[in-house]
């Protein structure tokens, strides 16, 4: 065993080979020709030298002797690297670090590898932030957007049509019907039922009006007709307001929304739509004239079918 020479080797070497003759003991016991095997190993001049110097190039924490025989009989040699030096070689005593130099270095990528792996999951987070703000202002965008046509769409009726009147009108022949608290509170039991079967029935009714207007339209009969109802009702509603003024002066008891109200001029009635009728639901108004057919299809208003 003395081309070994493990009694002169630095001990962690001397550990390792150790371990390999332990395994060949072991193998010994176990296959008779090991010994033989073992005898070359030891014997085998220049072999020998060369394995010793594998030996202390890949210094394993675990050695399989079994591959290293199978390597002596002519099998695979064991894998190791290609190229090993040292890395401190050249340098001055008081100059060599190699080693910490290199553990600094791993230690540092392996810190920017973290930093990086951080900032990534930072701005992964603040890009899918950024995603549900851009579709919340698309939300709000296409809401605004709808919202400003029909404001403008309101304007343009408003001075095409002198909308500040007809807008009342509007109002009274659409589908929609605006619950009003107060006035509905200042009713009777009978009235507040009769404006609940007038909310049922507001659908149908108003779709009638919108047929028959549309079918007499430009009959002078039905026009003269409607022009004095219309006058007969707006004027019974007006005597009411400068009766509660009246009263008012005299009694000072509060006056109403409606009796606060002020006549405006011309030129607001021609081109915009008073406030009050406006409020928030003049979508809904304008919504409610667009009727569909009513449930006799095509027949003429008021002709049952046959």
């Amino acid at each position: 065993m003395n081309a070994f020479n493990i009694g002169k080797q630095p001990p962690e070497v001397a550990q390792a080979l150790g371990k390999v003759l332990a395994e060949l003991v072991l193998l010994g016991k176990e296959d008779p020709l090991t010994i033989e095997r073992v005898a070359e190993l030891v014997d085998g001049g220049e072999r020998d030298a060369w394995l010793m110097a594998r030996a202390l190039e890949i210094l394993p924490a675990e050695i399989d002797a079994r591959h290293w025989l199978d390597w002596i009989e002519g099998g695979r040699a064991p894998a190791s690297a290609d190229r090993l030096t040292d890395p401190e070689r050249g340098q001055k005593k008081s100059a060599r670090g190699a080693w910490q130099s290199a553990v600094d270095r791993r230690e540092l990528a392996a810190q920017q590898v973290t930093i990086a792996r951080e900032k990534l999951a930072e701005a992964e987070a603040n890009f899918e932030e950024c995603e549900l703000a851009v579709r919340h202002a698309d939300a709000h965008l296409r809401a605004a957007v709808c919202y400003r046509l029909r404001i403008d769409e309101a304007k343009l009726l408003a001075g095409a049509f002198a909308m500040g009147p007809a807008f009342t009108l509007l109002r009274a022949i659409s589908t929609y019907q605006r619950r009003d608290a107060a006035f509905e509170a200042a009713l009777d039991e009978h009235g507040r039922a009769w404006i609940d079967e007038h909310i049922t029935n507001r659908q149908d009714t108003a779709r009638t009006i919108m047929e028959l207007l549309d079918f007499l339209a430009g009959d002078a009969g039905v026009e003269i007709k409607l022009h004095h109802a219309i006058h007969k009702v707006l004027t019974e509603a007006y005597a009411a307001v400068e009766a509660e003024r009246t009263e008012a002066k005299r009694d000072g008891t509060p006056l109403s929304l409606r009796a606060k109200r002020t006549m405006r001029n011309h030129d607001q009635r021609r081109t915009s739509v008073r406030r009050e009728g406006l409020r928030n639901d003049y979508g809904l108004v304008l919504d409610g004239l667009d009727v569909g057919a009513s449930a006799d299809g095509d027949e003429e208003p008021g002709n049952p079918a046959s």
